[in-house]
């Protein structure tokens, strides 16, 4: 396939305004991420986020400093591991009515490392 000058021309140009979309779409992401971690980490009250089989995914700096772990300790963790006795056993119950309703607020109590 030979192409002209032109179709030369408006394939650069076409390549050009696609790289520099995905630029752009690139650094909004990553300024979405750091807003996001900002948020995350900067929310008063413990939070821990975790899968369905109860791995935790992410943890924010007060859940790090109210359970005696560091971040990348927590994630190394399942939820279970965390919960005092009282509420391990509510685990599944409450993992259970998150994947039905979408979401599921509760209070809870954990042990700390030490």
């Amino acid at each position: 396939m030979a192409f002209g000058g032109t179709g030369i021309s408006l394939l650069l140009a076409w390549l050009f305004l696609n790289l520099h979309y995905t630029r752009i779409k690139e650094q909004q992401l990553r300024d979405s991420k750091e807003e996001f971690n900002f948020l995350f980490d900067s929310i008063g009250d413990a939070v821990l986020i975790y899968d369905g089989s109860g791995r935790i995914q992410a943890a924010n700096l007060t859940a790090s400093a109210e359970l005696g772990y560091t971040p990348a300790e927590l994630c190394a963790l399942t939820i279970d591991r965390v919960n005092s006795q009282e509420n391990a056993a509510l685990t599944q119950e409450r993992i259970a009515r998150v994947m039905v309703q979408g979401r599921y607020f509760f209070e809870t109590e954990h042990r700390h490392k030490g």
